[in-house]
């Protein structure tokens, strides 16, 4: 029997109050089995907020960056057990409608590094990826031996 694969998903939020219950509320139900809300130092009440909705929130006393604020999320999901962690932007410039997608990429088909884009909006866009050359991420033996070291799966909006 395959063991349980608990899915985390990390919003990241600096000064997004204004639209930070919209992202929370806007992705599907059960998609993740936990969120954790990072508050990077916001001044507008982005953490008071979050918890006030009854999400756990990790705060930076200061604003540190979006890479600390990523950092912070993926640190406390791997504590709670997380096998996968999906990141989302607090400010709603990614649709969270998608996370169901990229959950099952990783935890039901193996995948290890899923990414979505808003770059590439059509299926001619698609195409003209195809034809870039991909590099390996990591050797297969330092991650997941079974899986491939290529990117994965690109999920397009």
């Amino acid at each position: 029997m395959v063991p349980y694969r608990k899915a985390v998903g990390v919003v990241l939020g600096y000064n997004a109050a204004g639209v930070l219950e919209k992202t929370l509320r806007a992705g599907p139900p059960q998609s993740v089995d936990e969120i954790i809300v990072v508050d990077d130092g916001s001044t507008d009440g982005t953490g008071a907020l979050a918890q006030k909705l009854g999400f756990d929130v990790v705060t930076h006393e200061t604003n540190k960056g979006y890479g600390a604020a990523q950092k912070s999320g993926y640190r406390e999901a791997i504590r709670r057990g997380a096998f996968c962690v999906v990141m989302i932007h607090g400010d709603n410039q990614y649709d969270p409608a998608f996370v169901p997608q990229f959950v099952s990429k990783i935890r039901d088909q193996g995948y290890e590094v899923v990414t979505g884009t808003r770059l590439f909006k059509s299926k001619n866009d698609i195409e003209t990826l195809k034809r870039v050359q991909t590099a390996p991420i990591t050797p297969p033996s330092r991650i997941n031996p079974e899986v491939p070291p290529t990117l994965e799966a690109i999920i397009f909006r």
